[in-house]
């Protein structure tokens, strides 16, 4: 029987496994969160949470993204138009095709994150 691996001692191996968008939002988090505060920061978080498991993008609904954050599908909306505001994210609205409802996507700006991590006095 084969032990799993852990690399909980050394961050830079635990880093490397995660994708460069959920890096970076922990990278914000830890350098204060920048000029993000309040429910958009906790959205920021639950985003970088679901871009773990996938690209720097997620397809998700509001109600969903509500249920995670905890937050009103209000709040979520008004957090999600300050994150595109900032240009962090890119916020692409679910909508009918055909008869059948689409979930919407959220796409993370990378190189947007990175400027606002270094801007924060995150990582170099």
């Amino acid at each position: 029987m084969k032990r799993a691996r852990t690399t909980s001692g050394d961050p830079r191996k635990r880093d490397a496994r995660l994708p460069v968008a959920a890096r970076l939002v922990e990278d914000l988090r830890a350098a204060g969160g920048g000029e993000l505060a309040g429910q958009p920061r906790s959205v920021l978080d639950v985003l970088g949470t679901l871009a773990r498991r996938s690209r720097p993008h997620a397809r998700i609904t509001v109600d969903r993204l509500a249920f995670l954050s905890a937050y009103s599908t209000r709040t979520i909306r008004r957090a999600l138009s300050a994150l595109e505001s900032l240009a962090l994210i890119e916020w692409e609205r679910g909508r009918i095709v055909a008869g059948h409802p689409v979930k919407g996507r959220v796409f993370l700006d990378v190189e947007r994150l990175a400027a606002m991590v270094i801007a924060a006095g995150g990582r170099k």
